[in-house]
Parts: structure tokens; sequence; C-alpha cells
């Protein structure tokens, strides 16, 4: 599963713990790879996705840590980062699902066009 974050997926989230505490539903063997994190930031940081991931989601359900993956801001080759980013992913299987927002101006997963004007 391949996690959004952002204003859009927060009805989803909300939808998916409920749906845990209700139901059941559990999400221990799945595993959780997210798309992005800001670069320079730590994970104890409130505007990191780390941060974001578990504010809304992670730690409502029964995903272990161990199986929530999200890239290092704090890298200090952001270059290699994002290859052993990659190798990850490639490891894990590929992507499976995929939850992506869509944002004021129309980009998505935090893919920005040049031109940032609202559309």
């Amino acid at each position: 599963m391949d996690w959004a974050t952002g204003g859009t997926p927060i009805g989803t989230y909300e939808a998916l713990i409920d749906d845990f505490r209700k139901n059941g539903t559990s999400y221990k063997t799945i595993c959780s790879v997210n798309l992005d994190e800001y670069v320079g930031l730590k994970v104890s940081d409130p505007n990191s996705y780390h941060y974001y991931m578990d504010k809304y989601l992670f730690k409502y359900i029964d995903l272990p840590k161990s199986r929530q993956f999200i890239p290092s801001g704090a890298a200090e080759d952001m270059e290699e980062e994002c290859k052993n980013y990659d190798r990850l992913i490639h490891d894990l299987g590929g992507v499976d699902l995929q939850l992506l927002g869509i944002g004021r101006n129309g980009h998505i997963g935090f893919n920005e066009s040049p031109d940032r004007r609202l559309v």
C-alpha cells in the first residue's frame, strides 16, 4: 500500500480506522510505503510525513512499525536515499495499491508543475 499525505486522504484514513475499530480489519501483514518526505526534516518534526502518518493513521491501526516505510528527510545523501527507497519498493514486490492526493492546483502525489498558479 502506498499512502498519500496532505488533506485529501484524511477521510480515507478515518474510514480505515473506523473499519479497524468496528470490524477488526487487520493491517498486520501489509507494508506501507509513503511517497515522499520533506528534505531536512527529522522523524519527530511535526511537519514531517512520519509525524503526519502517525497522527492521522498509524497510531490507530495495528500496522507494525517494522512495516511502515517513509523516506528519510534527514538522510545525508539524498540521491543514495532515493536509490535505497527504490530498491526497498522493488524488494517488497512493488506497489499493489496506491492512494494519491490531488492538490488545489491539480498536482498529483506531490508532483508540482513548474507553474504553481491555481487553476
